[in-house]
């Protein structure tokens, strides 16, 4: 069937970002909101003119409704791209909760909120079957309401969960992986996964479309969805900002600039990449000090590093330790430190050589 759709979800609007600071916090906000107009230009460029959003379109179960009002403002200023709003589990529905907010507040024509489980049209001979969440947990595998219900033409569901458990009372909320074959569907639209993977047959989670999270990989995408050929979405990625999570093990005679090369490659707009930078290994010292001035250097550009050099110890030979720090008490102390750093001190000794390369830089 010549039918194309955008698939998306995890907007989770309204974040709070704590521990980035208040203007930093509210740039990562922002440019979630700016998803909306990525979306759609998205959609229309791809001739589709629906866009599911299965799940957590916002953060939090009480957004207040400046938020609400501007994000009903993005999603009614795009013309030819009607949006198709299912409650996840961060924004699940719940007697007059934020949905019924949104229905006071009045929604834009282009609008629709899947809140009842009814089945919807999407264009002649496409249905949409929705699971909306009423409750931050399900209890159960509400997707097994796709099953026996005859329709005429192609079906695509959408819901919001995990296809697996990962703790002790998540297995009754499971969704079954294998429910697009079991209920007919021509494709299963998830929400819940922030990462952009396949969970079964004709089944996906899309991911969040504005990257988040140091853990998990694919993040910033949004599907392309053609019913002609629905086992193989087309993933697009809109997001803004870049989070990486690096590791590197340092090994003594290693340049500092080629480290910088390998961690920022050409082209890369650091000041939209937040880094997390795990460095192990062993370093001379000199070249700490070296590495510790590139990394500031770059933390000055980029978004924002999440530096850890727990794991990295400090050689320090006596020919460049007296280089760096001569050969008078500041030399010894660093020649003890570096001897200690295999002992139950550890952590202790590279703090302090951490420290004293700080001194031999300002000196």
């Amino acid at each position: 069937m010549a039918y194309r759709f955008l698939h998306t979800a995890d907007w989770q609007l309204g974040k709070p970002f704590a521990g980035f600071g208040p203007e930093r916090a509210a740039q990562l906000q922002g440019a979630r909101l700016e998803i909306i107009p990525k979306l759609a230009d998205l959609a229309r460029r791809e001739g589709a003119a629906d866009v599911l959003v299965a799940g957590d379109v916002w953060d939090q179960l009480e957004p207040s409704d400046a938020l609400l009002r501007r994000t009903l403002d993005r999603l009614g200023e795009q013309k030819g791209v009607r949006w198709w709003l299912l409650p996840g589990n961060h924004d699940h529905y719940r007697d007059e909760g934020l949905w019924q907010r949104l229905q006071r507040i009045g929604l834009p024509p282009n609008v629709e909120l899947l809140l009842d489980g009814q089945p919807r049209e999407l264009a002649q001979g496409v249905t949409l079957l929705s699971a909306p969440l009423k409750g931050r947990r399900a209890g159960r595998d509400l997707t097994e309401g796709f099953e026996g219900r005859a329709f005429e033409g192609a079906v695509i569901g959408i819901a919001h969960g995990g296809v697996q458990a990962f703790g002790s009372g998540d297995d009754a909320g499971v969704i079954d992986a294998e429910r697009a074959e079991k209920a007919g569907l021509a494709y299963l639209a998830l929400g819940d996964w922030h990462a952009t993977k396949q969970a079964g047959p004709r089944a996906f989670y899309a991911g969040t479309p504005e990257a988040d999270d140091f853990r998990t990989t694919d993040q910033g995408n949004a599907l392309i969805v053609d019913l002609a050929d629905a086992d193989n979405p087309v993933s697009h990625r809109i997001s803004r900002y870049t989070w990486s999570a690096q590791q590197e093990r340092l090994s003594p005679g290693e340049k500092p600039d080629e480290l910088m090369d390998r961690l920022f490659p050409s082209g890369q707009r650091l000041d939209e990449t937040l880094m997390r930078l795990t460095l192990t290994g062993s370093t001379e010292i000199a070249a700490r000090s070296a590495v510790d001035e590139a990394l500031n250097e770059a933390q000055d550009r980029l978004f924002h590093l999440d530096l850890r050099t727990k794991e990295l110890s400090v050689t320090a030979d006596a020919e460049n330790v007296e280089e760096l720090l001569g050969d008078g008490v500041l030399g010894r102390v660093a020649r003890k430190l570096a001897a200690m750093q295999d002992g139950p001190d550890a952590d202790e000794a590279r703090a302090a050589l951490r420290e004293l390369t700080k001194l031999a830089r300002q000196a």
